[in-house]
């Protein structure tokens, strides 16, 4: 059924698009703890910049690796590692070559955050793009490679062809470049009067809902989101990966922003909610994360004299990188290595006697278990 006049069901379709607006006291909480954790992270980050440069490492791993992932695309990890090592000087010996798709990935994510203080433009984004689809032709599969989207109507839908259900629809093609020419103007003006939080889940919103591309829109946002924080970071070395966080709420945020792209625009408070706290979420992992890294350096330091084989070094990173206590036993041990249970009980020995693990206290017999022994 054809809607009636003045009826609105997508967000652009208001009058006061793109005009947004929201409740400042319902974000005041929840920005200044995610502003609180963020200063938590940039002191971790400016007190240990040379451990922290593998967290960002890490970081920018799991950023490429998650957005990739929350559209459904899996990339490489170990080659995504291998550009990230390259790119930020930190040692690549024994890495993978990194393929096309994950260099283009990680010259994105770096220039979105590493060169923050030059402005978004046309030009840039269209190179953005075209990094995502490495050697392909300018029009790949029916997806146009550096350059706006084509006429057709461009809609996110599921279900079966009888029974499609629309999440959203995006404004026609032929509005395509007045809008993303509304959007790099507020870019340049808006840095020194919002919030950066709130910048940046404006900017995230505003984009995907124009969805100026045939393919690659949700990367690019995501890209831009980090672009417009980075802006405002303390330091340089970012050490959280928001899409980490996004990806591990997919369906909440793929709601969220369905509601909103149904809502006016002259309120977007419960986005931004949303997204402060998904924010908040990833800087608590990223502290997480940083903590470990330390807790890891101090650790190869206390036994640095030891004596250990490449297949102990491989199962003490393994066990040092566990989000939860891990238990090993000559079995685990056997299954990691693929030694035989006697060669097994003679490395468990050695790595005892060097301090590098110790008896799970209890345990005994034959289930005999050994925790990492942590810098004291």
């Amino acid at each position: 059924m054809a809607k009636a006049p003045g009826d609105k069901t997508w967000i652009w379709e208001h009058r006061d698009w793109p005009n947004f607006g929201w409740n400042e006291a319902r974000l005041t909480g929840p920005l200044a703890n995610a502003h609180r954790k963020e200063g938590r992270v940039s002191q971790a980050a400016i007190d240990s910049a040379e451990d922290t440069r593998r967290a960002q490492l890490d970081a920018m791993l799991s950023n490429i690796l998650n957005s990739a992932a929350i559209e459904g695309e899996r990339l490489d990890a170990e080659s995504v590692r291998s550009s990230l090592a390259r790119r930020l000087g930190l040692p690549a010996a024994g890495l993978w070559a990194p393929h096309a798709e994950s260099e283009g990935m990680v010259q994105m994510l770096m220039d979105a955050t590493e060169a923050s203080d030059k402005p978004l433009t046309k030009s840039r984004l269209m190179r953005w793009h075209r990094l995502l689809f490495p050697g392909a032709s300018a029009d790949h599969g029916g997806v146009r490679i550096g350059t706006w989207r084509g006429p057709e109507p461009m809609q996110v839908v599921s279900g079966p062809h009888t029974r499609r259900r629309v999440h959203f629809q995006a404004p026609p093609r032929e509005r395509v470049e007045r809008e993303m020419s509304a959007f790099f103007d507020w870019l340049k003006l808006s840095q020194r009067e919002l919030d950066p939080v709130v910048r940046a889940g404006v900017a995230h919103l505003w984009f995907v809902t124009i969805h100026p591309f045939d393919d690659g829109n949700g990367r690019i946002a995501r890209a831009i989101s980090d672009f417009v924080l980075a802006q405002s970071d303390a330091v340089s070395v970012r050490c959280y990966a928001l899409s980490a966080a996004i990806m591990d709420r997919r369906k909440g945020y793929y709601d969220i922003l369905e509601a909103t792209q149904r809502s006016s625009p002259s309120d977007i408070t419960l986005w931004l909610l949303w997204f402060t706290e998904t924010l908040e979420a990833a800087i608590d992992d990223a502290l997480r994360r940083i903590q470990q890294t330390l807790i890891k350096t101090r650790f190869w330091a206390q036994i640095s004299g030891a004596d250990l084989n490449e297949r102990m070094k491989k199962v003490l990173n393994r066990m040092l990188d566990a989000d939860e206590p891990f238990k090993l036993t000559t079995r685990r041990y056997v299954s990691m290595t693929k030694v035989s249970k006697a060669t097994a009980t003679r490395d468990l020995q050695a790595m005892v006697q060097a301090g590098c693990i110790e008896p799970i206290p209890g345990a005994g017999g034959r289930s005999t278990g050994y925790q990492i022994r942590l810098p004291r």
